[in-house]
Parts: C-alpha cells; structure tokens; sequence
C-alpha cells in the first residue's frame, strides 16, 4: 500500500521514467484525501466478491485418477487408485449422492413443476414449503426457502 503523498512525489520527480510508474500521483490532493484501504479490508470485499460469484455458478466437477505411475493404459495399482479414491473424498461423495443431497433443482423449474400446488405462484412461504413436504415424509431440516 503506497500513500498518495509518496505517489504525488514521485509523480513530480525530474525522472521521466518514475513519472510514467505513477500516474496516479497527478490527483488533486483535494481529489484523493482518503486513506488506502488496509490489507484486511481488501481481503474481506475480494470474499465477497468471490461468494457472489460463486452463487451465480453451477459447478461441476471432474475428478482425474492416474491409475499408475508409468502412464500405461493397461496397467492399474490398486493402492495407489484406492489412495486417491480416499485423498478426494470420492466414497464420501458417493454416499452424499445416494442420500439425495446432491439433487439441486434450478428454482424457476421447481416453481414451474410445483406452482399448482400453492395458491400463490410466485411465493412460497414455509406454510407452503410444509405442504409440498407432507406428501413425501420429509422433515423440515432437509429444505431451504430461496430469498
């Protein structure tokens, strides 16, 4: 973090070269009297704008396993396939899947297949969350009203 004092200085020295590097010191004092934003305030908006990028974004993942060392297609060693099937968690993935978690329907289509059941489409509130549940068992905990 360079202060602007420090950016106008060298802005105004004889030297073309450290003129060029910062352009930035040609603001008015007036301009710029703000402090540079600290290291944690830079970390905590680029996490922010990480988290809003990543809530636009429907990931999938490609899990790549090199069967052996020597690169050949018809050989395999099952210990080293079996550590990377533990290392990235892949059993654990399997198990989420088949519990159901992994079924994530896009809202509109859950809205488009769903609307006759509440009386207002468009608005689902728990009340209504709790009828589509009833018919098939499910308890309150497996679900999330979208806001």
């Amino acid at each position: 973090v360079i202060f602007q004092d420090f950016k106008r200085l060298l802005y105004n020295s004889q030297h073309t070269i450290l003129k060029e590097m910062w352009p930035e010191g040609a603001q008015a004092v007036t301009e710029v009297t703000k402090r540079p934003k600290s290291t944690g305030t830079r970390f905590k908006e680029s996490m922010i704008a990480l988290v809003n990028n990543l809530k636009t974004k429907n990931p999938f993942y490609v899990r790549c396993i090199k069967p052996n060392e020597i690169k050949s297609p018809v050989s395999i060693n099952d210990e080293r396939v079996s550590h990377q099937v533990a290392y990235l968690g892949l059993i654990e993935n399997v198990r989420v899947r088949r519990a159901g978690f992994a079924n994530r329907q896009p809202y509109d289509r859950f809205v488009g297949r769903y609307k006759l059941i509440v009386p207002q489409p468009g608005h689902l509130s728990q009340v209504h969350t709790d009828k589509l549940q009833q018919p098939f068992s499910i308890t309150p905990n497996y679900h999330m009203i979208r806001s």
